[in-house]
């Protein structure tokens, strides 16, 4: 295992035990709970990278990336509901946050479904993937 595999197992780590401590204190404080929402996406987004980075098969691949593609869409959408519960703003502006996750939710779901690459093939003479009609 090289160190280009073990940084995102490393910063996995970190960020498991960054929700551990999150969650070891008040259970019921919004903010916690929504910052522990936060750092389980990130760690997610790392699982996701590590194993990516061992995928040996194209397959496998392209599975890996779309574990990726969940913890990288949710970040920013509970990094906007967290900023929202430490600024203790009213209710109604979580309605603002459905508004804005709706659009990465949606380009997720075009992601991760066969949509976008049912029209690649493997390259004929070696290179990267090519584009077929």
């Amino acid at each position: 295992m090289t160190i280009h595999q073990m940084v995102p197992l490393f910063a996995l780590a970190l960020n498991i035990l960054l929700l551990g401590s999150a969650l070891m204190g008040d259970r019921k404080n919004q903010r916690a709970y929504v910052f522990a929402l936060v750092v389980a996406a990130m760690s997610l987004w790392n699982f996701g990278v590590f194993g990516l980075r061992g995928a040996t098969e194209p397959a496998t691949a392209l599975a890996w990336e779309r574990v990726l593609h969940v913890g990288v869409v949710a970040i920013p959408i509970l990094f906007y509901h967290y900023v929202l519960a430490l600024l203790d703003l009213p209710s109604h502006h979580l309605r603002s946050a459905a508004r804005v996750s709706d659009a990465p939710l949606r380009s997720t779901a075009s992601t991760t479904s066969d949509v976008m690459t049912e029209h690649v093939a493997p390259p004929q003479t070696g290179g990267g993937a090519a584009f077929s009609c």
